[in-house]
C-alpha cells in the first residue's frame, strides 16, 4: 500500500521553518515565490521536451518546493488571500500542463523512432487525471465538502514525477519515466 505523504508534512514544516521565516523577515510575497515556481517548471517542460530528463526532473522537484513556501509564507505572513490561493492553484494546473507537454514530446520523439505511441496516451490519461484530482477537490470545497483526501494528490504527483526523472539509470538509453 502506498504511504501518503501526509506523514511527512509537519517533519518537513519543521525543516523548512527557518527558510520560511527568512522570507518572511526579507518581505518576499507569496506570489513571487508562486511565480518563480511556476517558472521553474516551464523551464522543466522544456528540458523534457530537450531531453534533458534529470534536469528537468530537478527543475520541477524545486517548482514542489516553491509550491510548499508560497503557502506557508502567505499564511504565517498574514498575507494570505483568495486572489493568491486562485493564482497559485491556476499556476499549478499550467505548470502541470506544460510539465505534460514537455513529456509527450520527449515521447512522442521516442515513440516514433520506435513505431509505439502508446507512451503519449499514457501520458494523456496521467494529465487528465492530474487535472481531474485538482478540479474534484476545487469543486467539492465550493460544494462545502471536505476533500483533503484522494489518490496522487499534487505533492505525490511532483515527488514522483521529479524523482523518477532525476535517479533514471543513465546506461538505460531510454528517458525517465517523468510523471507516470
Amino acid at each position: 500500500m502506498a504511504v501518503s505523504l501526509q506523514v511527512f508534512r509537519e517533519p518537513v514544516y519543521r525543516i523548512i521553518e527557518p527558510v520560511t521565516r527568512w522570507l518572511i523577515r526579507n518581505r518576499v510575497h507569496p506570489n513571487l515565490i508562486t511565480t518563480l515556481g511556476c517558472l521553474a517548471t516551464l523551464a522543466a517542460a522544456w528540458l523534457y521536451h530537450s531531453d534533458n530528463v534529470r534536469t528537468a526532473g530537478l527543475l520541477v522537484l524545486l517548482g514542489g518546493v516553491a509550491d510548499i513556501f508560497d503557502g506557508r509564507v502567505a499564511r504565517e505572513s498574514g498575507l494570505a488571500s483568495k486572489f493568491g490561493s486562485f493564482y497559485d492553484s491556476t499556476l499549478d494546473r499550467i505548470s502541470e500542463i506544460f510539465v505534460f507537454l514537455g513529456l509527450l514530446s520527449l515521447y512522442n520523439t521516442y515513440g516514433a523512432q520506435m513505431a509505439d505511441v502508446r507512451m503519449v496516451y499514457v501520458i494523456f490519461l496521467a494529465t487528465s487525471g492530474s487535472l481531474m484530482v485538482s478540479y474534484t477537490r476545487s469543486r467539492a470545497e465550493a460544494m462545502g465538502l471536505d476533500c483533503k483526501v484522494g489518490l496522487m494528490q499534487r505533492a505525490e504527483r511532483v515527488t514522483r514525477g521529479s524523482s523518477s526523472s532525476v535517479w533514471v539509470p543513465s546506461s538505460s538509453g531510454w528517458p525517465g519515466t517523468g510523471w507516470c
